[in-house]
């Protein structure tokens, strides 16, 4: 085959024309320099250093870097980015962008409190959220026709494996850089040995992030509460919405009393789960499923067909250990309460199964006539759309990196992050607006669930009131049912374990004794509890088999523990026992009996209140549309940048200082250190956009630049 003579020419000319990356991040720059928000962040957003590059210029390197939807971390980004720095640095206005080492001297100084000053300014009023949360389409209508504002309140966790430390008398001691930024917790489906999380508040219609604060390990539930708080009610008085059409829903892990008031103090309406599992013992409660009219869920046919009744009010106390932070005790909170059920076979996933049905509390601080209860039952599992965005943002922005080991650096990284997610909902919203038309109310049509509850009677006690057995007989009955039990099975899973019937107690691989030292009863509803074993303190720390038993994190001197799982009789008859021998063994330590829990009644309203005439109708905002449509209007955008060279600055011998505040080494000022890797001024930076005609209404509406 002929081929085509080629001629190939090399030059040392640099070209002026910017990567195709960088499109966004130039753009959103100038976005801003046109609205004059530039300069505002140029002054609030402030790192304290004595030398080196100013908070301005981290803000300018992380903006580029989340706008570039480049994979993997800043190293990787700084790979490309250094090659044109300096014009990249023009359009900002400064002389150059800071390295990675430098991105991370700085975040690792970042005062505590910058981020939460400046969650609001970046993620609100940088972006310019007010026109897109105004907008109907991201807006629930209730069943009266009136329109409500929906904000979702959920930690996500970032986890960290934690490697082995080398440990010897010639080593220096080990030293952990996750220390400051991560501790352990409870991290869900994820693995690792330490955490964080982020607290994260997102307006449902609109996917809009509003808060976002890090915390390690399991974080502050009552600060993270209160930040979203503060951050929700700063959102209505922007758009001058009033709160008691708000309505936050969060997870069961704010379930309880304090979330309760926290929010009544505020006056934000709240949805959550109800976790008093005591409540299904009421014979109220009982009579009351029994009784109640059921509604059945719209369904999306991804599970279970739901269906919702209302089961009246209760009066909820907190528990007698929770205290506000001055030392005063919550008063009892008086709420709404619904209820949901369908089939179930088998362990209850949430809540109480009665009869083979799934029985699930839910708390609700809003009027039954604008919010049924199978509109609320919906609206809650609607909360799931915030997982999807969670995987959505680690997608597009990589937020589950490492930016910074100091945990202030981390959380002002992310929350440049959402300020840049922020952005691309509300500049797509922008260049193709939906029309603002409030679509008409359609009329409500429910449903009833006819099938029948079925007979509820009262369950027993926990446990047989039958006369203890003596201590004797206790030890003996208590050895013969551990080595009745089939542990054929149990060792298959932990190959080398055995139980000794001699000794009354499981033996490692290595041989050690592992007492029972607890047994778990479930609770009503579940059919499996546990018993545990665990080894003498002290006997794992010169085990040669320690390294496969243990975590990385896990103290030296902490034994190794291990749980059986058995079904409900068992555990009551083995914890019944137990608690009489262990009695007899230490008579000091005679444990005190268990007291009845209080059961929670209902109380059901006298005259129902009907709900209103309308369905209620969901936001139809589809925020992923509104960010495509930016990323479209961005892609096949050609950046150019040209510097117009300028007198060179007169420069001192390196031994000479230029002004005695300079030979003292005194502090600058914000403004001094600003201006420290800030251009010229009138130095000339000529920037071509070529195939952004669509970026018009952004970037120059009026034409100017024409």
């Amino acid at each position: 085959m002929t081929r085509c003579p080629q001629n190939v020419t090399l030059t040392h000319v640099p070209s002026d024309r910017l990567p195709d990356w960088s499109g966004e991040g130039v753009t959103l720059l100038l976005d801003l320099q046109r609205r004059g928000l530039l300069a505002q962040v140029e002054e609030q957003f402030r790192i304290a250093r004595q030398g080196g590059f100013a908070g301005f210029d981290v803000f300018l390197f992380l903006l580029y870097f989340f706008g570039s939807r480049m994979k993997g971390g800043l190293r990787n980004f700084w790979v490309s980015a250094s090659v044109h720095g300096e014009a990249l640095a023009a359009v900002g206005g400064r002389v150059r962008l800071p390295s990675p080492a430098a991105i991370s001297r700085a975040l690792g100084i970042v005062d505590p409190e910058l981020p939460r000053s400046l969650s609001g300014r970046l993620l609100m009023e940088v972006p310019g959220i007010d026109d897109v949360l105004r907008h109907p389409s991201a807006q629930t209508f209730d069943a009266t026709g009136s329109n409500w504002h929906l904000f979702d309140f959920d930690p996500t966790v970032t986890t960290l494996r934690q490697r082995r430390l080398a440990s010897g008398a010639d080593l220096p001691p080990g030293h952990r850089r996750s220390a400051d930024l991560a501790a352990p917790g409870h991290a869900g489906r994820k693995r690792g040995e330490v955490q964080f999380r982020r607290a994260a508040l997102q307006h449902a219609g609109s996917a809009l992030w509003l808060a976002g604060g890090l915390e390690r390990g399991n974080g502050d539930r009552r600060a993270e509460l209160t930040d979203a708080l503060d951050a929700l009610v700063a959102t209505c008085a922007r758009i001058h919405h009033p709160l008691s059409r708000s309505l936050i829903r969060m997870d069961g892990e704010f379930g309880s009393v304090p979330a309760y008031t926290a929010c009544r103090e505020r006056g934000v309406p709240f949805l959550t789960r109800l976790n008093r599992p005591e409540m299904y013992l009421a014979p109220d409660v009982r009579r009351r499923l029994a009784e109640a009219t059921w509604t059945y869920v719209a369904s999306d046919c991804s599970g279970p067909r739901r269906a919702a009744a209302e089961l009246g009010t209760a009066t909820i106390p907190a528990a007698p250990q929770t205290r506000r932070s001055d030392g005063t005790p919550f008063a009892p909170v008086t709420v709404r309460v619904i209820v949901s059920r369908y089939r179930r076979d088998g362990e209850a996933e949430h809540g109480h199964i009665i009869h083979g049905w799934q029985y699930e509390l839910f708390v609700a601080d809003v009027g039954v006539e604008p919010w049924p209860a199978a509109d609320l039952v919906r609206a809650y599992f609607g909360r799931g759309g915030q997982e999807n965005r969670f995987a959505q943002e680690d997608r597009e922005l990589g937020l589950d990196h490492v930016f910074s080991y100091h945990l202030p650096g981390q959380a002002l990284a992310v929350l440049v992050g959402l300020m840049v997610w922020n952005l691309r909902i509300v500049r797509g919203f922008e260049l193709d607006s939906p029309p603002a038309v409030a679509a008409t109310g359609t009329p409500r049509r429910d449903e009833i669930d006819p099938r029948p509850a079925g007979h509820m009677p009262e369950e027993p006690d926990e446990e047989p009131d039958e006369p203890p057995p003596a201590p004797s007989e206790a030890e003996a009955e208590l050895g013969r049912r551990l080595t009745a039990w089939d542990w054929t099975r149990w060792n298959k899973k932990n190959p080398g374990w055995c139980w000794d019937p001699e000794t009354v107690r499981l033996l490692c691989p290595t041989g050690k004794p592992h007492g029972l030292i607890t047994v778990s009863v479930p609770e009503r509803g579940r059919r499996v509890g546990q018993a545990l074993f665990r080894g003498a303190r002290g006997a794992c720390a010169t085990c040669p088999l320690r390294s496969e038993c243990h975590r990385a994190a896990t103290p030296i001197e902490s034994p190794r523990s291990v749980g059986i799982t058995v079904d409900r009789d068992f555990a009551q008859r083995l914890r019944r026992l137990h608690r009489v021998a262990s009695a007899a063994r230490n008579p000091r330590r005679v444990p005190k009996p268990r007291p009845r829990r209080r059961t929670l009644g209902i109380a059901v309203p006298a005259t129902e209140i009907a709900p209103g005439d309308f369905a209620v109708r969901d936001a139809t905002l589809l925020p992923a549309v509104s960010r495509r449509f930016f990323a479209d209007a961005i892609r096949g955008l050609s950046v150019s940048v040209s510097l117009q060279p300028t007198a060179p600055r007169e420069r001192l011998h390196p031994m000479l200082a230029a002004s005695p505040a300079a030979r003292h080494h005194r502090r600058l000022t914000w403004q001094q250190h600003l201006a420290r890797y800030a251009r010229e001024p009138g130095s000339p930076v000529c920037i071509a956009l070529n195939g952004g005609l669509r970026l018009q209404s952004i970037i120059d509406p009026k034409g100017a630049l024409q």
